[in-house]
């Protein structure tokens, strides 16, 4: 089956590259379209959401990698109304060092900052 075409609102979701910061409004665009980090009126959320952030990945070992995975490839190709995905395509998606590895946050046994 032919694979539907994408509304124009929905822009590219697997581009490259990312914004470093995402915040949605889920009740008035739950289909998250509209990235409003950058709007001034929602710096408190961010600050909180940084500071949440942070102690999580104080408390759990996660940490960004010096060494990272390779940016995400191309979003998987269309052939002849089909996917081919990355792994068949391109070869698989390589692996450098993961998060947390710097600090072994695979042997921490933290919940994180939960929150009531």
């Amino acid at each position: 089956m032919p694979l539907a075409r994408r509304p124009k609102t929905t822009g590219r979701p697997f581009s490259n590259p990312y914004p470093s910061e995402e915040l949605y409004d889920l009740r008035n665009d739950p289909d998250q379209l509209t990235n409003i980090a950058d709007k001034p009126e929602y710096a408190e959320q961010i600050k909180q959401a940084r500071e949440l952030l942070a102690a999580w990945s104080e408390q759990t070992g996660d940490t960004i990698p010096t060494n990272p995975t390779p940016n995400r490839h191309d979003p998987p190709t269309v052939v002849d109304g089909k996917v081919v995905s990355w792994k068949k395509g391109i070869g698989g998606n390589p692996h450098a060092e993961f998060p947390g590895a710097a600090r072994d946050a695979s042997s921490i046994n933290h919940p994180g900052p939960l929150r009531p």
